[in-house]
């Protein structure tokens, strides 16, 4: 036969959905709120919705055959993004997710039996990997609660002639709280639990170090409950790090001269002290940032972003990748916050 006769192969493409989808989830919001269903704020429930983008995009994939693994993960994961955005499951259940790796390799060879298959036979392996994924979560324990174990003592007195200190507190799943310390002789005070930590001091030209991090390795955290109280007698650097849960930072009566936060997925609440200067840093991959100001500062903000809802108060001004106080003005010491996020909501507010 020759070449010129062969019968042409044609390729369908399957086209995207994701614009349609969000038009029709747009649509749905605003009808709702016209007619009175949706409660409290309507915006406020539109940035709770931002889920959907992910959802979305798995969804995207499964009709443009992208494979199912990773388009019914990014389902499964945004469906607990925006059930956590409504308060129906906690922030902790993170820390249990790192157990069910080993469904990876489930989904990754469910996906390798049906591919190339007829449309219609997707059903079947998408409905099984979201199964895995969803009862693996209810089997480890997803709702977030703590074991009964009685929390310890950490407590790190402030030696004579300290004059700063540097600090380094990491939990790698669970509820972290940080405030300010009502006694004094106390550079660190509180309680941890029922995970411990691993504890090391060390003096050095007057400046003290203390450190605080996780037992469990990284690849299987266990949920801690750390609730700390930090010196105010003394300026401090501080550095935050968590992997997946819920940090609260009241830091307002501290003095800072430099801030880290670092948290993979989970929820930050963060509270500034109003010192005359200092920087602070703030890196979340998934989940909701919000950072209370004192009013009347000077304030520059460095905001990057990829897929968040950014919020900020509306007398800030904006120039490029900077926003700034209205008591901001260049050359004056101005607090230095720099915020990154890959996916989430970013907020903005000052202090009550």
């Amino acid at each position: 036969m020759n070449e010129n006769n062969q019968p042409k192969k044609y390729y369908h493409r399957h086209r995207s959905i994701f614009g349609p989808l969000l038009l029709i989830a747009l649509g749905v919001a605003f009808l709702l709120n016209n007619l009175g269903v949706l409660p409290g704020d309507f915006w406020d429930v539109i940035v709770s919705l931002w889920p959907l983008l992910i959802v979305f995009a798995g969804i995207d994939g499964l009709v443009r055959r992208e494979g199912v693994v990773w388009p019914s993960l990014l389902i499964a994961g945004g469906t607990f993004l925006l059930l956590r955005n409504f308060d129906l499951v906690t922030w902790y259940g993170w820390g249990s997710l790192w157990k069910l790796w080993p469904l990876i390799l489930v989904a990754v060879g469910v996906d390798l039996i049906f591919k190339n298959q007829p449309r219609w036979t997707v059903i079947f392996p998408v409905g099984l990997v979201l199964l895995l994924v969803l009862g693996g979560i209810w089997l480890t324990g997803f709702s977030g609660e703590f074991s009964a174990s009685s929390p310890i003592d950490a407590q790190q007195t402030l030696e004579e002639g300290i004059s700063r200190a540097r600090l380094h507190i990491a939990l790698g799943a669970g509820k972290l709280h940080l405030g300010e310390s009502a006694q004094t002789g106390w550079l660190v005070e509180g309680e941890i639990g029922p995970e411990t930590g691993h504890e090391q001091y060390s003096e050095s030209d007057g400046v003290a170090i203390y450190t605080l991090k996780s037992h469990t390795p990284q690849l299987s955290p266990a949920q801690g409950r750390w609730d700390l109280n930090l010196s105010t007698q003394v300026p401090l650097e501080l550095r935050a790090e968590m992997g997946a849960g819920e940090m609260d930072l009241t830091l307002e009566k501290l003095g800072l001269e430099n801030l880290v936060v670092e948290q993979g997925i989970g929820s930050l609440r963060l509270r500034l002290p109003d010192g005359k200067i200092y920087s602070a840093q703030v890196d979340q991959a998934i989940g909701q940032i919000r950072i209370s100001v004192p009013q009347g500062v000077a304030l520059r903000v460095e905001v990057s972003k990829a897929l968040s809802v950014l919020d900020l108060p509306r007398d800030f001004s904006h120039q490029g990748a900077y926003y700034f106080s209205p008591d901001y003005s260049e050359g004056d010491e101005a607090i230095a916050l720099k915020i990154n996020q890959a996916i989430g909501n970013i907020k903005v507010e000052y202090s009550r």
